[in-house]
């Protein structure tokens, strides 16, 4: 079953509040791991991180003493992350990162934890949640697979697909440039191919488009425009994040979008300003970008003014993303009665 961002978040949620085990599949920079993190910081559970590929069989069964006595005997006890688990006294998540990296014999380690959460005579503690994370084989991420026997100790196996709708809402919130978002907008294929069953990751040293790659070619741009640094400079950064395909095209882009009218003086001129030429393949693109742009500056005085302005553009989608925008950087606009106007006659848009 395939899930989108926003719904592994949920599911995340489900696992740690139900004590249910969940593994996440899905190729190399969606988010997997960070989503994990993401929905424990925001339940304030802890989070203990094991990079299963890196760990050792003991690590996961315990350290075998042996006991004196007649007979003697041999006892497994636990240590570093795993006296951890067995100590809990709060919410916490063991998360086991790139399982599928992880040699069998390491596996086979983990079965007894996800299955009778116990270590020789230690008790895992009621409060740990197990959740993993892995590429698949096809991803040329080193992945030589899962052991049956531990997958069917997972409750629940969901694949994690891209998103674009999940991933500019993230990127806004995030604070990406406007102009990068509205171009994933445009080419949402930079986000999406990864996940595709036919898609060949790079076979030499370099990164493809996907999720955490493009957004990291985005925060390039904005720590060059803070260093004031070139074009010159911005485009081997992005290439280098996110391929030369995504870099070149990006840039030919975002060149047009400087072509178009400041935020600040649209909303001074909102009639006249000029607005992108949507007969072009570019010019939805690039209307998306001015709303996002508007959105990050607009308050309640100018929030009519950004409206009498994207009406124009003849989509009501264009003022959704600016007010999405706006609402998200400042909650306190969502009460406004310019948007409460818009909302009523608008509904289906902005829900």
């Amino acid at each position: 079953m395939q899930v989108t961002p926003k719904q592994a978040e949920r599911l995340v949620e489900y696992s740690i509040q139900t004590r249910r085990s969940l593994l996440l599949v899905g190729p190399p920079g969606i988010g997997k791991s960070e989503i994990i993190e993401a929905v424990t910081r925001r339940l304030n559970v802890k989070l203990v991180y094991c990079h299963a590929a890196i760990h050792e069989p003991t690590d996961f069964r315990g350290l075998g003493v042996v006991v004196p006595g007649n007979p003697p005997s041999a006892e497994w006890i636990p240590f570093g992350t795993l006296k951890q688990l067995c100590e809990a006294t709060e919410p916490t998540v063991a998360f086991f990162d790139d399982l599928g990296q992880a040699p069998e014999a390491v596996q086979a380690a983990l079965m007894q934890l996800l299955q009778a959460r116990r270590i020789g005579e230690h008790q895992i503690s009621d409060q740990v949640t197990f959740l993993a994370a892995t590429n698949r084989r096809r991803d040329r991420a080193g992945v030589h697979g899962i052991i049956t026997a531990i997958q069917s100790r997972f409750r629940t196996i969901v694949e994690l697909v891209p998103d674009v709708d999940d991933w500019c809402q993230w990127a806004i919130r995030e604070g990406l440039p406007p102009t990068g978002v509205a171009f994933v907008r445009m080419r949402p294929n930079y986000l999406t191919d990864c996940a595709k069953p036919d898609f060949k990751p790079s076979a030499e040293i370099q990164n493809d488009p996907r999720p955490r790659t493009v957004a990291e070619a985005l925060r390039h741009e904005l720590e060059c425009e803070k260093l004031s640094l070139g074009d010159d400079i911005l485009l081997p950064l992005m290439a280098g994040a996110a391929g030369d395909a995504f870099a070149i095209e990006y840039m030919a882009f975002r060149k047009l979008a400087k072509s178009l009218p400041d935020p600040v003086a649209i909303l001074m001129a909102p009639d006249t300003a000029p607005t992108p030429d949507m007969t072009k393949p570019e010019g939805p693109g690039l209307a998306y970008a001015v709303a996002l742009a508007l959105g990050r500056i607009i308050n309640e005085a100018s929030m009519a003014n950004a409206l009498r302005y994207l009406t124009r553009l003849g989509q009501a989608e264009y003022e959704a993303v600016c007010l999405k925008a706006a609402i998200a950087r400042d909650s306190s606009l969502a009460s406004a009665p310019t948007f409460l106007t818009w909302a009523a006659d608008n509904a289906d848009l902005i829900l």
